[in-house]
């Protein structure tokens, strides 16, 4: 008897542990802040300037540096060397439908300025950029044929913030990308004297959330300077003209200055 009460007794005390436990993880709140990847980091971590490829010595060269918090630090991204190793670029491709047919269209040069903070909110680090602007420039039209858009298509004065608990895994940290206040993210106008949706402009609006390309993990927690957006990622968020739309793309944030650190954003 007194065996099955210490059995017992142990139980309960196992339970409670593990409740007590479960209600700390369930109440922890990750922070997210930006940094630099550089050569001159402290602690050297990754093989490559993108902070992409996590290795270790002694062939790690480059590491984070956080950037200052409450600097307003501005920032450039481009699909330029997103692909290939950085030898080539990623194209940004918008797939939706327009005037009850679908319709496909691809930008081969995607270009974009802001301003980036990290900052404390309610006890949590969190990081937010604001004043995006952003170009889609030499675009076709693949959907419907014979059918070009007016360029450049631009996305103005927009902001982000980041967000934790993303991608298909559901451990990603993002950067979630809304238009101004009241606006749409952009309006897009198909053109062409054989186009037969000529003369129509629709809006690309609600939001879109952007990941890392490493992957992250519980315990991979920063997202490389490669910002991706994936079709199953906007299909819910995104609409042009009014139906839901899906966009993929490729960018790489840098440090808009002489030096053009790349920007990481790193969890804890």
């Amino acid at each position: 008897m007194i065996g099955r009460k210490a059995t017992v007794g142990l139980a309960l005390l196992c339970a409670l542990l593990f409740s007590a436990f479960a209600a700390q993880s369930a109440s922890a709140v990750k922070g997210t802040t930006a940094f630099t990847c550089d050569s001159g980091a402290a602690t050297k971590d990754f093989a490559d300037e993108h902070c992409d490829r996590e290795v270790g010595p002694p062939e790690a060269a480059f590491g984070h540096t956080e950037i200052k918090e409450g600097t307003k630090t501005e920032i450039e991204a481009t699909n330029n060397k997103t692909k290939n190793e950085t030898k080539e670029s990623t194209p940004a491709i918008l797939k939706g439908t327009a005037g009850g047919a679908a319709t496909e269209i691809t930008c081969t040069v995607v270009s974009a300025t802001a301003t980036t903070t990290n900052e404390e909110v309610a006890k949590v680090m969190q990081n937010s950029g604001e004043k995006l602007n952003a170009k889609f420039e030499k675009c076709t039209v693949q959907k419907p044929a014979k059918c070009t858009v007016k360029e450049p298509i631009e996305v103005k004065n927009g902001t982000t913030i980041t967000l934790n608990n993303q991608g298909t895994s559901k451990t990603e940290m993002g950067l979630e990308f809304k238009p101004e206040a009241g606006k749409p993210f952009t309006s897009i106008t198909y053109e062409g004297a054989e186009c037969g949706l000529k003369g129509n402009t629709l809006n690309v609006e609600g939001t879109a959330v952007g990941t890392g390309s490493r992957g992250s993990t519980e315990t991979v927690s920063s997202s490389g300077a490669t910002l991706l957006f994936t079709n199953s990622m906007t299909k819910e968020t995104l609409t042009f003209g009014g139906k839901a739309a899906e966009f993929s793309s490729s960018n790489t944030i840098i440090m808009k200055e002489a030096s053009g650190k790349p920007i990481t954003l790193t969890t804890s």
